[in-house]
Formats: structure tokens, C-alpha cells, sequence
């Protein structure tokens, strides 16, 4: 940004300019030595002093700084740059204990007035004042001019002893670098004033930047956004800068890369709100041990275009700013000296690798280097884009990088990542501000035909599930021609797009894409498998031991970020152990949503039931977390998730009530859907689901509880909340802690037998979930090979039982529930004796849940 006390304070000659040594002129230094002071007596007779020196004063309170004699502070510009400058100094000192990153230079005023000077040799340009400047311990020092009188052809040239480094200052080059000179290396740099013959010339000082750090000052360093350990390394691509500023504003600090062949480049918008005096640096040096900056030589030193700039700093998502970079010393474009990258607009996918490459702080001679560094692209909201990859202060501005091709899909801005974990933020060059920006200051004419290529959300899907394909084409495609399903036929034409698969099978995907010199097509042959989807029949249990069914009655999606998978974490289910069905995050802050979809045929069905076990991992409270039904029209959330327990819990659902309450119809397409968003991978996040049991309450041997045999435990509901009776169907939970008293009646005939009836057996010797007892899946007249008991002791025989009905044909009894681990402890049923028949009957189940 332009410096308004430029604008008019420093006029040069009204004379037309020329090149700085003229057609023919000779050059010849008026010393003999390269840097040896030397005056001629004459000129120190007519009271010239040709050869000043200043040593700065240490900045504090009781610093001193020298005025010119002939100085009018009135009426001046470098006075009124002095004063500005002294302000922001104060105002820096008064702040540095509010700022996490202590500054890594310093802008100090201090005016000095070369007074007007005479070139009398009629034939050679001469050096006619040369004047020290020097800062004791500096680092780097960058001069700050202010009134500058200069004729055709006359120039000031700033060297340092330190590496032996000058810059040519002209008219015109001045005016590029708004009245100051280049960075350089060490605590001194000379001024020279070179004239024409009989030419007049003078300059002004108005003060100069020093860089920290310098002889045994070590410089302070901010708070990093390492994710996890730091893995960045040194980079030697220099289509990334350093960008930097005058200290005492806020822009600047940055990183700064170039975008096109005509030398636009791009950085984060806060690099350049604010910011004045910018200068993008390539080739930079290493640092000093201390971590004090050194900078590039003069011809890899590029100031920016103001005229051209322009930028938005709104915040995640709308941070960038795109900016005309001037040529350098050499007349040379920054894009000729080290290329550019290209820019693409498309988002990644998760997982996809990313790279930051940038000047991010960090210790020692690494400091605001050229460093690099990869990980996983995590999540996309709107045009925020949120990856896993090391950055630290100075990193602004860096490119997001898409590995695969080397584009650059984004603009670094936010940190976020700590050692445990998040995910660092930057804007997407899709957003539509900056596109409109860049395509109206930068050249995208491709210079090259298009290289196709694309990525896929899934390659493997059940018939009519739909995948998403992404073009992450090369070159600056103009057109796009999608053929999804290997038929030759072209299915879309934007450059991301999706597909669903009604067929079962194998199809390849094409895609072509056109720019102005040509075009490209890749095809991928067997992208994408489709398979029947097959609704499974009642009854239907799953318990992810041989992994996530792939049958064809189950759906795994996922969003981008998020997954599915069948594994062991930590305490497998109570009931079958093994795997379990786990959904959480690739990645930690991937906020994604899991669908884990069953499909079902209910044809027929009377009164279906769903049993699960499950648990979380410290989730968060999310409305898609639960089980929802659909009938392929319309989805109910069942049962929320959210709040959920620590420790495995088995739940009942009433499929039917449920649905038939919503209005969806019990049909041969039914789904369950268990569905989880998070953000974070299990651990930290996820749920886990286990022992899938749906079954239909058909053929019912005495499931319901009636009045030949009923078991109603106080507190205990069904899967709707209702409380148990001694009428209803049931299976019911009870939830009850150590020391609670389990009471429960158990009801039939009057003066009959009784037994409960306690899982985890059947007579299959197999494990069962709450109530499949209760719903048909135990022969009424077989009670072989099933664990009976009674008082805690198991009978020899069903007749030697000492409980019975009573007169009343009701029994009520009452435990004192021991100390027992959190959880489920089991189902418990009555199989009351009817004399009748001289067959027992069962009653409803109740699961009793351990808080």
C-alpha cells in the first residue's frame, strides 16, 4: 500500500530522466578504494563536508537524535515521515507486552540532510557524498529515504560491507520501492550520491529498519500450530516468498507466491491490510542462530504494484489478497526468475495430501525460512478449507497445495492444529471474489492443452446409491464431458458432478477436457462396482465379527471426512464380543456424518422388534446422532443417540409402533439407518454398535405378558417409554443401581409354579439379545438347556420349584440389587406352569440395566 506522505513530499527533477549512466558517459567512483572515506581539501575549504557517518543511539528514553541545522521542521515531508515514525516506535514499545511474538525489526526515525550537491567534473559521473548509516548489533538494515532531488541520469547507490551487496537507486527505481532502499545483511550500509557531470542533486534520510536479533540478541518467536510433531522440512521452491513490511503496521510477515506468468501473486488479505513498504523476498538465506532474518540479494528483493492490489480480509473462507509484483534491479519479472504456480478451483477429498510451502517461524537459523511440509486434506465448509498440515506465525499467505497435480487449490490464513490434535484453515481459490480479482488482473490463458484427471467419493456402491466425482484437471480446462457409466455418452459437464447407479455391475468413467490448445481424456476402467442391494428377511441378527456385511442388505456411507469400519476398541460387547460396528472421523476436526443403512423386508411382519448394544467414545450431542426408519419416502428419527452411555447398554425398539406412529409403511424395502456425526476419530469421538437383532413378535407361544403368565417389574417401560402391565407385550428395561430393590410380580393361574428365566442362553446354547425370548424364538413346551433360576439356585427339576402363584394367582417379590458393574446383567422372564395344559408358559422379558 502506497505511503500518503509520499505522495507529494519527494518530487524529483521535472527533467527528463535517462538511464543512469548515460549514453557514453564514463563512470568512474571519486574513491580510490571501494569504501574508503576520502575528501579532496578544496571541498573541505569551501566548508562541504563530503563524508558523514552516523552510529545510531540505542532506542530508550534518554536517546538523542539529531536535527539538521538548515531543517525546517514546518514545512518538510521527511519531518512530518520522522514524526510519523516516532509515533508508531512508542506506540510499538507501549504494546510489545500485549504481543505473543516479539517484532523481528524496528523502524527507528533519524533525519539526515545530504544538502544540495554539484557534479563539477564536466566529463565523469562522480560519487559527490557518501554518508554511514549503522546500527550496532543489527541483524539487516533497510534505509528509509525522505526528499530526494535527482537529475537525468543521477542515481544513490546503498551498499553493504557486510556481504558486499549494492542496489542502484534512479528515479524510476525509487519510485518502486516508495523511497527506500532494498534489505540488507549486517549493521551498516553506506549511501552514496552519484551524479552527472554538472549535474545537482541532494537526499534525505527520514529514518531506517534494523533487523532483531543481530551479534548475541536472540529474536522471540510466537505460539506454533504444529499438528501433532513438527515435520516441516527446507524447501527449495521459489515460487514462494516471504513477504514482509514496515514493522510498525500490521500487514506484512507473511508468505507471498506467485500465480501466473505475468507475475501476479497471492497472499492471505491480512498480510496486506494495513501493510505499507512490501517487499516479496525469493531465494531467501538461512537464518542467523539467533533466528534473526537475513535477506535475499537486491535482484531476488521484489516490491509490489499498489495500483493493482486488491484483497479481501473477512475472515475464514474470504482471506486473499492478489497483487502485480514490480521487476526487479535486473528489469526481470519474478515469474521469469523463478516460474509460478498454477491455481486450480476445485476442493480436495479427504485424505487427499495437501502442501503448505512457506516461511513459517521456528528456531535457530530455520526461522522464516523456505520451509515445507504434507498431510491429509481434512473438511470443506462453504470456502474454508481445513487440512492437517504443519504451520506456525509467518505461514499467512502460503499455498495450499494439491499434491497429486502440484496446483494450488487454496491461500493459507488460520492456524488451529495443537499437538493433540485440530486442523489448520485456509481460502479456497473458488471463492467467486477472488476469482473475479484474479481473472481480471492475471494471465489464465493456458499456455498448454489440458491434462484430465479426477477423483471419486466411492468405487464401490450398492445398486442406487449415487458417488460423486471431482475434475482436478490440469492447464485450465474451459470444458468438461463426464461419461459415468461407459456407454458413450456424455452425463455431465461441470467440473464436479454426481452419479447415481441403478445397475448392477462394473462401469468405467471418462472424463475430457478442452482448453483453447486442446484437449485430454482419461478414462478409468472398472471405477466404480455396483452391487444388488438384497433386503433381508425376519429373523435378522449381525454382529460384525466377520467384519461389515457385504451381502447386500447394508449401506456404509460416509461424508467426506468421516468412516465406517468393524473393529475391537477396547471392551468388546458383553454379549457376542469381537467387532463392532464403529463410525467416527478420519481425522480430528473432520466434522462428517455416517450412515450405516439395513434394509429389510417387513412384508407380512405383526410386531417387529429391534435389539442393539452400544456405547460412545466422549461424543458430542448431535442431532443425526441415533437410529432413524425409513420407508424409502420418508425418515423418523427412532431413537437419539445423544448423551449416550460410556459403557455397552442394550437397547429395545418397537419397530412397528414406531413406524406405523410416523406413518411409514412395514414394507419390503424397510431401512434402519444408524447414523453418527463427529468430528473426531473414535477415542475422542464415534459410537459403537453391536448384536444387531431384528425380529417379529409373530407365533408368539405366550410372549406377551396375559393372564396365564405375566412378569411386570416395577419401573420398567418398553421401547416407547410405556410402563409394563400385566396385559402388555412388551420386552421391557428396568434401570437400577447397587442397592435399589428389583421388585417385580409374577402372575397366572392361582397356587402354580413358577421359574425366572435368565439369559445369556438359549436352547441353542447360542447368545440372545433382550427379548428374543419373549418374541418366538424359544419353543413354549422346550425349557431343555436353558438357565433356570430360582432365588439364585438352580433347580434340579421345573416341579421342584418352591415359588408358585399363591391364592391370588399373583406373586410379588423384591432383591436388593447387589454391587454389579454398569451395563445390562440380562433378561429376565417367568415361565409359569398351567395345570391345564401341564406345559409352562413364558411371560414378557425385562432386561435389567445395571446404572
Amino acid at each position: 500500500m502506497e505511503d500518503p506522505g509520499m505522495t507529494n513530499s519527494c518530487p524529483f527533477s521535472k527533467r527528463t530522466l535517462v538511464r543512469a549512466h548515460g549514453p557514453g558517459r564514463p563512470y568512474r567512483r571519486r574513491d580510490p578504494s571501494p569504501r574508503a572515506p576520502r575528501r579532496k581539501e578544496s571541498w573541505k575549504s569551501a566548508g562541504i563536508d563530503l563524508y558523514d557517518t552516523f552510529v545510531a543511539p540505542l532506542p530508550g528514553p534518554a536517546a538523542r537524535l539529531p536535527c539538521h541545522d538548515s531543517f525546517d521542521p514546518m514545512r518538510s515531508a521527511s519531518m512530518r515521515r520522522y514524526l510519523t515514525i516516532l509515533l508508531a516506535l512508542i506506540l510499538a514499545t507501549s504494546s510489545a507486552f500485549t504481543q505473543t511474538t516479539g517484532p523481528l525489526a524496528l523502524e527507528v526515525p533519524q533525519f539526515h540532510d545530504s544538502g544540495p550537491h554539484t557534479n563539477a567534473d564536466l566529463v565523469e559521473v562522480e560519487s559527490v557524498y557518501t554518508y554511514i548509516l549503522e546500527h550496532p548489533d543489527a541483524a539487516s538494515m533497510r534505509v528509509l529515504f525522505g526528499e530526494i532531488t535527482l537529475g537525468p541520469g543521477d542515481w544513490i547507490e546503498v551498499y553493504a560491507p557486510f556481504d558486499g551487496e549494492r542496489q542502484v537507486l534512479d528515479a524510476a527505481e525509487l519510485v518502486k520501492w516508495e523511497n527506500t532502499s532494498a534489505y540488507f545483511n549486517g549493521d551498516k550500509v553506506i549511501i552514496d550520491l552519484f551524479l552527472q557531470p554538472g549535474s545537482t542533486g541532494s537526499f534525505e534520510i527520514a529514518g531506517y529498519i534494523y533487523g532483531l536479533g543481530g551479534g548475541s540478541n536472540a529474536v522471540s518467536l510466537g505460539t506454533d500450530t504444529i499438528c501433532g510433531t513438527d515435520d516441516r522440512i527446507q524447501s527449495t521452491d521459489n515460487r514462494s516468498g516471504r513477504f514482509v513490511s514496515s514493522p510498525t503496521v500490521t500487514g506484512g510477515g507473511c508468505t507471498i507466491w506467485i500465480a501466473s506468468a505475468d507475475s501476479c501473486a497471492v497472499s492471505a488479505g491480512h498480510c496486506f491490510a494495513g501493510g505499507s513498504l512490501m517487499v516479496a523476498e525469493f531465494n531467501v538465506p538461512a537464518s542467523l542462530p539467533s533466528g534473526a532474518l537475513q535477506h535475499p540479494p537486491v535482484a531476488d528483493q521484489f516490491t509490489i504494484d499498489t495500483t493493482t492490489l486488491t484483497f479481501n480480509n473477512n475472515g475464514l473462507g474470504d482471506d486473499w489478497g492478489v497483487v502485480k509484483l514490480n521487476t526487479n534491479n535486473l528489469g526481470q519479472t519474478a515469474a521469469q526468475r523463478y516460474g509460478h504456480y498454477n491455481v486450480a478451483s476445485f476442493f480436495p477429498n479427504p485424505n487427499d495430501t495437501i502442501r503448505i510451502t512457506g516461511y513459517g517461524t521456528d528456531g535457530g537459523v530455520d526461522n522464516q525460512t523456505n520451509q515445507t511440509n504434507t498431510g491429509p486434506y481434512d473438511t470443506t465448509t462453504g470456502t474454508r478449507l481445513r487440512y492437517v498440515v504443519d504451520t506456525t506465525g509467518g505461514n499467512s499467505g502460503s499455498p495450499v497445495i494439491f499434491e497429486n497435480t502440484g496446483e494450488v487449490v487454496g491461500v493459507h490464513t488460520n492456524g488451529g492444529c495443537t499437538s493433540t490434535g485440530g486442523s489448520n484453515s485456509g481460502t479456497s481459490l473458488s471463492n467467486t471474489s477472488f476469482q473475479a480479482a484474479f481473472s481480471a488482473l492475471c494471465q489464465m490463458t493456458a499456455t498448454a492443452p489440458p491434462v484430465a484427471s479426477f477423483t471419486q467419493s466411492a468405487t464401490s456402491v450398492l445398486a442406487g446409491q449415487t458417488v460423486s466425482f471431482t475434475s482436478t484437471s490440469s492447464n485450465f480446462p474451459t470444458s468438461y464431458a463426464w461419461d459415468f457409466d461407459g456407454d458413450g455418452t456424455t452425463d455431465a459437464t461441470t467440473s464436479v458432478a454426481t452419479f447415481t447407479y441403478s445397475t448392477v455391475g462394473t462401469f468405467d468413467v471418462s472424463l475430457t477436457v478442452t482448453n483453447a490448445l486442446g484437449s485430454d481424456t482419461v478414462t478409468v476402467v472398472g471405477a466404480v462396482t455396483v452391487n444388488p442391494l438384497t433386503p433381508a428377511s425376519l429373523p435378522y441378527s449381525q454382529d460384525f465379527n466377520a467384519g461389515l456385511p457385504a451381502t447386500g442388505e447394508w449401506t456404509f456411507v460416509s461424508e467426506p471426512g468421516g468412516r465406517i469400519l468393524a473393529t475391537i476398541d477396547g471392551v468388546p460387547s458383553p454379549n457376542s464380543g469381537g467387532n463392532a460396528l464403529v463410525m467416527d472421523a478420519t481425522t480430528q476436526s473432520a466434522a462428517a456424518t455416517n450412515s450405516s443403512t439395513l434394509f429389510l423386508d417387513l412384508t407380512g411382519t405383526t410386531q417387529v422388534f429391534l435389539t442393539y448394544w452400544w456405547r460412545e467414545t466422549n461424543d458430542e450431542n448431535d442431532p443425526e446422532d441415533g437410529v432413524f426408519f425409513s420407508d424409502g419416502t420418508t425418515e423418523i428419527l427412532a431413537f437419539s443417540h445423544n448423551d449416550g452411555p460410556s459403557v455397552w447398554t442394550e437397547q429395545v425398539l418397537d419397530v412397528t409402533t414406531i413406524a406405523q406412529g410416523a406413518g411409514l409403511s412395514l414394507g419390503a424395502n424397510f431401512r434402519i439407518i444408524f447414523r453418527q456425526r463427529d468430528n473426531f476419530p473414535l477415542g475422542t469421538d464415534g459410537v459403537l454398535i453391536d448384536d444387531i437383532n431384528v425380529v417379529d413378535a409373530t407365533g408368539g407361544g405366550g410372549q406377551p405378558n396375559s393372564p396365564g403368565a405375566s412378569f411386570v417389574v416395577a419401573g420398567a417401560v418398553d421401547g416407547q417409554g410405556l410402563p409394563s402391565t400385566a396385559t402388555s407385550v412388551g420386552p421391557f428395561a428396568v434401570q437400577l443401581a447397587p442397592g435399589d430393590a428389583l421388585s417385580f410380580d409374577v402372575g397366572g393361574d392361582p397356587n402354580q409354579p413358577f421359574l425366572l428365566l435368565m439369559g445369556p442362553l438359549n436352547v441353542g446354547n447360542a447368545s440372545f439379545s433382550i427379548g428374543q425370548m419373549d418374541i418366538g424364538l424359544l419353543g413354549p413346551a422346550d425349557l431343555s438347556d436353558i438357565g433356570l433360576l430360582l432365588n439364585g439356585l438352580t433347580p434340579v427339576t421345573f416341579l421342584d420349584s418352591l415359588a408358585n402363584t399363591g391364592p391370588g394367582g399373583v406373586q410379588s417379590m423384591s432383591f436388593t440389587v447387589p454391587s454389579l458393574p454398569p451395563g445390562s446383567v440380562g433378561a429376565i422372564q417367568a415361565a409359569v406352569y398351567r395345570a391345564a395344559s401341564g406345559l409352562p408358559l413364558l411371560s414378557a422379558a425385562t432386561d435389567i440395566i445395571i446404572l
